[in-house]
């Protein structure tokens, strides 16, 4: 059980950093290295996050053949999800 908490962990902050770097990153930002990727779900923070966080989650519970991995794995994307949101609206006021 702490194994997959865990697990959990690491591989959301791996989406967050992930989700970071190919948004605002210096090196790996995706929508200056590619033009035609210039668009909402992709070039921002929080929805590419939740997506890349989403795709992590579901390919450990599919390798772990574990169903409350990904639901917690789903729930956990969801709360980084709107926290990056919250901190978001936060900095543009």
């Amino acid at each position: 059980m702490l194994i997959k908490i865990l697990l959990l962990i690491v591989v959301s902050i791996t989406g967050f950093i992930a989700g970071k770097e190919l948004t605002e990153g210096k090196r790996f930002n995706i929508a200056n290295k590619y033009p035609t990727l210039d668009f909402k779900p992709i070039n921002c923070r929080p929805c590419s996050t939740f997506h890349i966080c989403i795709i992590f989650q579901l390919i450990a519970a599919y390798i772990q053949n574990d169903k409350e991995y990904a639901v917690f794995g789903i729930l956990l994307s969801l709360i980084i999800f709107l926290y990056l949101y919250i901190t978001d609206l936060k900095h543009i006021r």
